[in-house]
């Protein structure tokens, strides 16, 4: 993802939870989904030439590509909507005590 508005990456996790390797932005939400070197890779923003050498990196690998895919998934099972819908009930819990 290209976007330095994303907060979440909604759309990062969702890429993820498919097995895709992940080329971001190193900003908001999308950095604390990419760990450099485990799932992708992340660059600073308008680098293009950075994000174009970060793809090449991993379609170039097979090998460095299905270790991303594996950690992708892995990384997005924390974000399953009944693990995140837990999360919140607690937290909801405590504020409302």
């Amino acid at each position: 993802t290209a976007s330095d508005m994303e907060t979440l990456g909604l759309v990062v996790v969702e890429a993820m939870a498919a097995g895709l390797p992940i080329v971001g932005i190193n900003k908001n939400g999308v950095s604390s989904l990419v760990k450099p070197g485990i799932n992708g890779h992340l660059c600073h923003l308008h680098d293009t030439r950075g994000m174009a050498n970060a793809c090449t990196d991993i379609l170039s690998n097979k090998q460095t590509y299905r270790k991303f895919s594996k950690a992708s998934i892995s990384l997005a099972s924390a974000h399953d909507t009944s693990k995140v819908t837990v999360q919140l009930e607690r937290i909801l819990s405590r504020v409302q005590k």
